[in-house]
């Protein structure tokens, strides 16, 4: 069948989500895969993904289509209004398929956003939003729903990944410095120390050469221990460790 524009296929459109998701390197390609998925599919005049940070107040802008920068600018800076249709699905977790809207040359629009939800634990979070606006009048079918909310599931499960993914790589990093240093003074622990001083020993009797190895006290202590209590013992403990971290190269 022929039509005037483009032929819209939901099909190939969630297709191609699918794919750029799974093929990713990093969430910014997995999202922009989605959005032009989403831009395949449905033909909307502009698109975004906002994304929830643990660390700001608002969300932040993560992929847009069919805007130029200043306005790509002017739309993330509106989201900080609570009232903003994006940050609106964010907040409420509802869907909206036939919000009024108004483009910035004046034109009216009608768009539709979307939360980005996962499960964890039984409880849904919210991740951000989606949105997708047409010049109006613009009413939405039940396979365009549809495909709407496969984009949005498609973009939470991305974005859960990526984090699931950092969060996992800070937690093996933790776990593999804690396993290689004390946890009071963030030295290399005897364990380390040791096996440092094997291979130094190992290579020091390939070439020829000297292994020095320096011990040291710190005086009084005990004393100080005894007399001041343990947590002023472990102060001390820190500060010679700092002076000591301080005071060698790295290579050492």
């Amino acid at each position: 069948m022929s039509t005037d524009g483009p032929t819209r296929d939901a099909l190939s459109g969630l297709n191609a989500a699918i794919a750029a998701v799974a093929g990713a390197d990093d969430l910014d390609s997995a999202l922009a895969g989605v959005v032009a998925a989403g831009v395949q599919a449905l033909q909307p005049t502009i698109a975004a993904i906002f994304l929830s940070d643990p660390d700001r107040a608002s969300l932040v802008l993560a992929a847009v289509h069919g805007m130029p920068e200043p306005a790509a600018a002017g739309l993330a800076a509106d989201v900080a209004d609570p009232a903003n249709p994006f940050a609106l699905a964010a907040t409420s977790r509802v869907a909206d398929f036939d919000r009024p809207g108004t483009m910035a040359d004046g034109t009216d629009f009608s768009g539709a956003y979307l939360p980005l939800i996962v499960a964890s634990g039984g409880v849904e979070v919210a991740l951000g939003s989606i949105g997708m606006g047409w010049p109006a009048p613009h009413d939405l079918s039940q396979d365009d729903r549809a495909t709407l909310t496969a984009l949005a599931g498609l973009a939470a499960l991305a974005v859960d990944r990526a984090r699931l993914s950092s969060t996992a790589s800070e937690r093996s990093e933790w776990f593999e410095r804690m396993a290689h240093t004390d946890p009071l003074t963030g030295l290399a622990n005897e364990r380390t120390v040791s096996r440092i001083l094997e291979l130094e020993l190992a290579r020091a009797g390939r070439q020829g050469s000297e292994v020095s190895l320096a011990l040291f006290d710190v005086d009084d202590f005990r004393a100080t221990n005894a007399s001041e209590g343990h947590e002023v013992g472990d102060d001390v403990l820190r500060r010679v460790a700092a002076v000591l971290a301080e005071s060698v190269r790295l290579v050492d």
